[in-house]
Protein backbone atom coordinates (compact mmCIF):
# COMPACT_ATOMS: atom_id res chain seq x y z
CA UNK A 1 0.00 0.00 0.00
CA UNK A 2 1.29 3.55 -1.16
CA UNK A 3 1.96 6.13 1.72
CA UNK A 4 -1.18 8.41 1.45
CA UNK A 5 -3.08 5.84 -0.01
CA UNK A 6 -7.02 5.55 1.52
CA UNK A 7 -8.37 2.63 -0.76
CA UNK A 8 -7.06 -1.08 0.17
CA UNK A 9 -6.72 -2.27 -3.30
CA UNK A 10 -7.07 -6.19 -4.23
CA UNK A 11 -3.41 -7.86 -4.16
CA UNK A 12 -4.99 -10.76 -6.03
CA UNK A 13 -3.93 -11.53 -9.91
CA UNK A 14 -6.08 -13.30 -12.26
CA UNK A 15 -4.56 -15.49 -14.68
CA UNK A 16 -4.97 -14.84 -18.78
CA UNK A 17 -6.03 -17.30 -21.74
CA UNK A 18 -2.44 -16.06 -22.99
CA UNK A 19 0.36 -18.81 -23.03
CA UNK A 20 3.83 -17.75 -22.02
CA UNK A 21 6.80 -18.03 -23.67
CA UNK A 22 9.73 -19.55 -22.56
CA UNK A 23 10.52 -23.74 -20.92
CA UNK A 24 7.82 -24.50 -18.37
CA UNK A 25 6.20 -21.89 -19.31
CA UNK A 26 2.30 -21.21 -17.95
CA UNK A 27 -0.09 -18.24 -18.58
CA UNK A 28 0.64 -14.75 -18.50
CA UNK A 29 -0.99 -13.17 -15.21
CA UNK A 30 -2.84 -9.93 -14.85
CA UNK A 31 -1.08 -7.46 -12.51
CA UNK A 32 -3.58 -7.06 -9.63
CA UNK A 33 -5.63 -3.54 -8.68
CA UNK A 34 -2.55 -2.85 -6.03
CA UNK A 35 -0.07 -3.16 -8.70
CA UNK A 36 -1.53 -1.31 -11.26
CA UNK A 37 -2.24 1.41 -8.70
CA UNK A 38 1.46 1.19 -7.78
CA UNK A 39 2.53 1.49 -11.64
CA UNK A 40 0.57 4.69 -11.95
CA UNK A 41 1.94 6.26 -8.96
CA UNK A 42 5.83 6.00 -10.46
CA UNK A 43 4.90 7.01 -13.88
CA UNK A 44 3.22 10.25 -12.30
CA UNK A 45 -0.61 9.20 -12.92
CA UNK A 46 -1.35 9.48 -9.20
CA UNK A 47 -0.59 12.04 -6.54
CA UNK A 48 -0.87 9.76 -3.35
CA UNK A 49 -1.38 12.99 -1.44
CA UNK A 50 -3.94 14.41 -3.24
CA UNK A 51 -5.45 11.26 -5.63
CA UNK A 52 -5.37 13.35 -8.44
CA UNK A 53 -6.06 12.63 -12.27
CA UNK A 54 -7.20 8.78 -11.51
CA UNK A 55 -9.29 8.08 -8.55
CA UNK A 56 -8.35 4.99 -6.08
CA UNK A 57 -11.72 3.89 -6.64
CA UNK A 58 -11.44 3.42 -10.58
CA UNK A 59 -8.20 1.14 -10.31
CA UNK A 60 -10.19 -1.88 -10.33
CA UNK A 61 -12.55 -0.91 -13.32
CA UNK A 62 -9.58 0.38 -15.06
CA UNK A 63 -7.77 -2.95 -14.30
CA UNK A 64 -10.47 -5.38 -15.80
CA UNK A 65 -10.84 -3.23 -19.13
CA UNK A 66 -6.96 -3.18 -19.46
CA UNK A 67 -7.79 -7.50 -18.88
CA UNK A 68 -10.59 -7.18 -21.36
CA UNK A 69 -8.58 -5.43 -23.76
CA UNK A 70 -5.38 -7.95 -23.70
CA UNK A 71 -7.79 -10.68 -24.08
CA UNK A 72 -9.35 -9.08 -27.16
CA UNK A 73 -5.57 -8.64 -28.59
CA UNK A 74 -4.72 -12.33 -28.17
CA UNK A 75 -7.93 -12.93 -30.06
CA UNK A 76 -6.42 -11.11 -32.66
CA UNK A 77 -3.39 -12.70 -33.03
CA UNK A 78 -4.57 -16.17 -32.94
CA UNK A 79 -6.62 -14.97 -36.25
CA UNK A 80 -3.62 -14.37 -37.67
CA UNK A 81 -1.35 -17.11 -36.57
CA UNK A 82 -4.59 -19.71 -37.36
CA UNK A 83 -2.29 -20.58 -40.89
CA UNK A 84 0.58 -21.82 -39.06
CA UNK A 85 -1.62 -23.29 -35.93
CA UNK A 86 -2.92 -25.09 -38.45
CA UNK A 87 0.77 -26.27 -40.37
CA UNK A 88 2.26 -27.04 -37.06
CA UNK A 89 -0.64 -27.57 -34.18
CA UNK A 90 1.05 -25.89 -32.37
CA UNK A 91 -0.55 -23.05 -30.30
CA UNK A 92 1.77 -19.70 -30.55
CA UNK A 93 2.78 -18.16 -27.48
CA UNK A 94 3.58 -14.23 -25.91
CA UNK A 95 7.50 -13.98 -25.36
CA UNK A 96 7.43 -10.32 -24.49
CA UNK A 97 5.23 -7.13 -24.52
CA UNK A 98 6.53 -3.63 -24.64
CA UNK A 99 4.07 -0.58 -24.02
CA UNK A 100 5.14 2.49 -26.38
CA UNK A 101 2.10 4.76 -25.71
CA UNK A 102 3.75 8.18 -26.76
CA UNK A 103 4.95 6.18 -30.04
CA UNK A 104 2.73 6.69 -33.24
CA UNK A 105 3.29 3.72 -35.38
CA UNK A 106 3.13 4.49 -39.32
CA UNK A 107 -0.41 3.20 -39.53
CA UNK A 108 -1.62 5.36 -37.16
CA UNK A 109 -0.02 8.52 -38.36
CA UNK A 110 -1.12 7.84 -41.96
CA UNK A 111 -4.40 7.53 -40.39
CA UNK A 112 -4.68 10.69 -38.84
CA UNK A 113 -3.51 12.04 -42.02
CA UNK A 114 -5.80 10.35 -44.00
CA UNK A 115 -8.77 11.99 -41.50
CA UNK A 116 -7.63 15.53 -42.63
CA UNK A 117 -7.94 14.56 -45.54
CA UNK A 118 -11.04 12.91 -45.54
CA UNK A 119 -12.68 13.33 -42.70
CA UNK A 120 -15.93 11.48 -44.06
CA UNK A 121 -13.79 7.79 -44.25
CA UNK A 122 -11.63 8.82 -41.49
CA UNK A 123 -11.73 9.96 -38.18
CA UNK A 124 -8.52 10.95 -37.96
CA UNK A 125 -8.37 10.15 -33.74
CA UNK A 126 -5.24 9.38 -32.69
CA UNK A 127 -4.72 5.72 -30.78
CA UNK A 128 -4.60 6.28 -26.38
CA UNK A 129 -1.63 3.45 -26.44
CA UNK A 130 0.12 1.53 -28.64
CA UNK A 131 1.56 -2.15 -27.72
CA UNK A 132 4.27 -4.52 -29.23
CA UNK A 133 4.04 -7.84 -28.87
CA UNK A 134 6.55 -10.93 -29.57
CA UNK A 135 5.00 -13.91 -30.41
CA UNK A 136 6.34 -17.20 -30.94
CA UNK A 137 5.39 -19.36 -33.56
CA UNK A 138 6.21 -22.76 -33.93
CA UNK A 139 8.58 -23.48 -37.24
CA UNK A 140 11.01 -26.31 -37.18
CA UNK A 141 13.29 -24.71 -39.31
CA UNK A 142 13.95 -22.17 -36.94
CA UNK A 143 17.38 -21.66 -36.02
CA UNK A 144 16.77 -19.60 -32.95
CA UNK A 145 18.79 -20.78 -30.08
CA UNK A 146 16.93 -19.31 -27.60
CA UNK A 147 13.76 -20.46 -28.57
CA UNK A 148 14.36 -23.85 -30.19
CA UNK A 149 11.25 -24.13 -32.51
CA UNK A 150 9.79 -21.46 -33.09
CA UNK A 151 10.06 -17.91 -34.76
CA UNK A 152 10.00 -14.61 -32.90
CA UNK A 153 7.40 -12.50 -35.01
CA UNK A 154 6.74 -8.81 -34.14
CA UNK A 155 3.02 -7.89 -33.54
CA UNK A 156 1.53 -3.89 -33.64
CA UNK A 157 -1.58 -2.89 -31.65
CA UNK A 158 -3.34 0.33 -32.03
CA UNK A 159 -5.60 0.34 -29.17
CA UNK A 160 -8.67 3.34 -30.40
CA UNK A 161 -11.29 4.51 -28.09
CA UNK A 162 -15.06 4.34 -29.77
CA UNK A 163 -18.29 5.83 -29.20
CA UNK A 164 -19.99 4.88 -26.14
CA UNK A 165 -22.89 1.83 -26.85
CA UNK A 166 -26.31 2.40 -26.19
CA UNK A 167 -25.84 2.01 -22.61
CA UNK A 168 -23.88 4.18 -22.19
CA UNK A 169 -20.37 1.93 -21.82
CA UNK A 170 -17.06 3.20 -23.97
CA UNK A 171 -16.26 1.06 -26.87
CA UNK A 172 -12.81 0.18 -28.43
CA UNK A 173 -11.13 -1.05 -31.48
CA UNK A 174 -8.23 -2.59 -31.66
CA UNK A 175 -5.90 -2.76 -34.68
CA UNK A 176 -3.68 -5.86 -34.90
CA UNK A 177 -1.32 -6.43 -37.34
CA UNK A 178 2.20 -8.21 -37.73
CA UNK A 179 4.93 -5.34 -37.92
CA UNK A 180 6.15 -4.93 -41.43
CA UNK A 181 9.65 -6.29 -40.54
CA UNK A 182 10.26 -8.36 -43.20
CA UNK A 183 8.70 -10.08 -46.54
CA UNK A 184 7.01 -12.86 -44.65
CA UNK A 185 5.31 -10.55 -42.81
CA UNK A 186 4.03 -8.36 -45.48
CA UNK A 187 3.05 -11.18 -47.38
CA UNK A 188 0.82 -12.34 -44.35
CA UNK A 189 -0.70 -8.69 -44.27
CA UNK A 190 -1.23 -8.83 -47.75
CA UNK A 191 -2.93 -12.36 -47.99
CA UNK A 192 -5.29 -11.62 -44.61
CA UNK A 193 -6.21 -8.28 -45.78
CA UNK A 194 -7.27 -9.62 -49.22
CA UNK A 195 -8.83 -12.85 -48.53
CA UNK A 196 -12.00 -11.31 -47.62
CA UNK A 197 -12.52 -9.66 -51.28
CA UNK A 198 -10.93 -13.04 -53.09
CA UNK A 199 -13.87 -14.62 -51.36
CA UNK A 200 -16.60 -12.33 -51.72
CA UNK A 201 -15.74 -11.59 -55.61
CA UNK A 202 -14.04 -15.11 -56.85
CA UNK A 203 -15.68 -17.54 -54.57
CA UNK A 204 -11.89 -18.10 -52.96
CA UNK A 205 -12.03 -21.14 -50.25
CA UNK A 206 -10.94 -20.45 -46.63
CA UNK A 207 -8.78 -23.45 -46.94
CA UNK A 208 -6.79 -22.19 -50.57
CA UNK A 209 -3.68 -20.85 -48.77
CA UNK A 210 -2.69 -24.04 -47.18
Amino acid sequence: KQAGQKLALPTERSTSSIPRGGEGAVNWEYPSPQQMYNAMVRKGKIDPNTGEEIPEDAVESMVFVHNFLNEGCWEEVLNWEQPYTDKTHVVPRLLKFTGRPDQLSPRARWYAMLGKVFPSYFSGELPFDRHDWVVLRADPMSGDPENPGFKKVRYVIDFYGGPDDEDGFPTFNLDVRPALDNASNAKDRFIHYTRPIMQEYFGESKDSSK
